[in-house]
């Protein structure tokens, strides 16, 4: 059986996991998203508690 990730795979450390992308990457990529560098991103989740968290946090 191959690895498998997302919250399944992290358990409730996906908030940890979560929160370290938070503080890095999604800094990084808002930026070049506004600057017309990428068009957009986004997270891949298996749960919905992972999305939730993003949607309400972005508003």
């Amino acid at each position: 059986m191959g690895t498998r990730h997302g919250q399944d795979f992290y358990g409730y450390e996906w908030v940890h996991v979560y929160e370290s992308a938070r503080t890095g990457a999604f800094r990084v990529l808002a930026p070049l998203r506004d600057e017309g560098v990428i068009d957009g991103w986004g997270i891949g989740v298996n749960r919905v508690e992972p999305r939730r968290t993003a949607s309400n946090r972005s508003r």
